[in-house]
């Protein structure tokens, strides 16, 4: 047996170790301090891992994505959640580009994409005519001299 103090007069109770009863059951309410600590540490531990989780949901740095946004125009205004989405589109669309492009380049027997593969796919794909001013095929200077020529003529 071993001697407590009550929480609201402060003298010595004795206390039978064998029997467990909480404090609320009494009608007193005694925070306990490990348990706090123990709670505050697995909500580090939880926001920790969501960090890591979230981390690994996007690959491109979100701010990067906001400060390009703002470099359009310093004056918008994004939410995160808009951040976001703009992220996840882009990697989704560099995903799929990318995954043509290697399909191009495993036909020619190629084990990486070079340009010539990522031009392939903006001129034969139609999903991706809007690139094909950045992209365009190569062409050699003899050839398009030859067929500005035929233009004018």
């Amino acid at each position: 047996m071993t001697t407590e103090t009550t929480p609201l007069t402060g003298e010595p109770v004795p206390v039978d170790e064998s029997v467990h009863v909480s404090p609320s059951a009494n009608g007193v309410n005694v925070p306990k301090k490990k348990e706090k600590t123990e709670k505050t540490n697995n909500n580090k531990i939880k926001d920790e891992s969501e960090d890591k989780d979230n981390s690994s949901l996007y690959q491109i740095p979100m701010n990067r994505v906001s400060r390009i946004v703002k470099s359009e125009d310093p004056n918008v205004r994004i939410t995160q959640e808009a951040v976001y989405i703009i992220n996840k589109a882009s990697e989704k669309f560099l995903q799929v580009f990318t995954t043509e492009a290697y399909a191009s380049a495993f036909l020619d027997h190629k084990k990486h994409i070079d340009y010539k593969h990522l031009s392939s796919v903006v001129g034969k794909r139609k999903r991706f005519d809007f690139l094909s001013d950045f992209v365009p095929e190569k062409v050699k200077a003899e050839d398009a001299l030859s067929e500005i020529e035929t233009v004018e003529n």
